[in-house]
C-alpha cells in the first residue's frame, strides 16, 4: 500500500563522522482527511453556486463564509459580510427570534424580515442546520427571499377579491369541487339560489340532480 510520509532531517557529528539524524512521520490519513475535507468544500461551492438561494456559514454568531447569492439578495457584496454578526443582517425586532431557532438547533425554516443598506426590509425564509467543522459548531443555513412569493400571493388575493365582487354584482352563484377530496364549495348567493341558509353545508353531489328539471 502506497503511503505518505514527512521527513526531518539535520547533519550531525557522531563518533568522529558526519551523519543524518532523520524523522519519518507517517501522515497518510492526515493527507486524506484534508482530501476529504477539500473534496467537501468543493461540493459545498458547487452547490451553494447553483441555487437561487443565499448560503451563509456562522461560527459564534459570525458570518465566516457566504456564496454570491447571499450578497445580492442583500444588497451588497458577499465579501463585505464576513466577520459581521449575523443579527445585523435582519431587523432589530426579529433577532431574538433568530437567537432562539440558531440555539435550538432546528432545521425547520422560520420567517424573519432581512435587511436592505438602505435600512429598508423584506421577509426572508432561513433554514439552518448544526455541524461540526475542523472541531468547531458551525451553523450553515439558506436564506430564501420570499418578496415574489408575498407578491403572487397578494396579486391572487386581489384577484379573487374582484371576481367575488364582480359575481355579487352579477348575482351569479358560485360552486367548486375537489374530485380528490371530494369536498365541495357554495358560495353564499348560490345558496340563497337553491333555499339553502348560509351557515348550511353544501348537500352530497350526488343529491345536486334533484335541483334540475329530468329533461336536463
Amino acid at each position: 500500500e502506497e503511503r505518505t510520509a514527512l521527513i526531518y532531517s539535520r547533519l550531525m557529528e557522531f563518533g568522529g563522522r558526519r551523519c543524518t539524524l532523520s524523522v519519518l512521520q507517517d501522515t497518510t490519513e492526515q493527507v486524506r482527511a484534508e482530501e476529504a475535507l477539500r473534496e467537501s468544500e468543493a461540493r459545498l461551492g458547487f452547490l451553494s453556486g447553483a441555487t437561487e438561494d443565499g448560503v451563509l456559514m456562522n461560527e459564534g454568531g459570525i458570518l465566516t463564509d457566504g456564496n454570491e447569492v447571499l450578497g445580492k439578495l442583500l444588497g451588497q457584496s458577499t465579501r463585505s459580510l464576513i466577520g459581521r454578526p449575523v443579527l445585523e443582517l435582519v431587523v432589530e425586532e426579529d433577532r431574538a427570534k433568530m437567537i432562539e431557532m440558531v440555539r435550538s438547533g432546528t432545521e425547520q425554516p422560520y420567517e424573519v424580515r432581512a435587511l436592505s443598506p438602505d435600512g429598508s426590509s423584506f421577509p426572508v425564509e432561513i433554514r439552518g442546520k448544526t455541524l461540526e467543522l475542523k472541531g468547531k459548531t458551525a451553523r450553515v443555513a439558506t436564506i430564501r427571499d420570499l418578496r415574489r412569493q408575498r407578491s403572487q400571493e397578494q396579486a391572487l388575493r386581489e384577484s379573487e377579491e374582484r371576481y367575488a365582487l364582480a359575481s355579487q354584482g352579477a348575482n351569479e352563484g358560485i360552486w367548486d369541487f375537489d374530485f380528490g377530496t371530494g369536498e365541495a364549495y357554495f358560495s353564499e348567493r348560490l345558496k340563497a339560489l337553491l333555499g339553502l341558509g348560509p351557515a348550511e353545508p353544501p348537500p352530497p353531489p350526488a343529491s345536486w340532480l334533484s335541483w334540475l328539471p329530468p329533461a336536463d
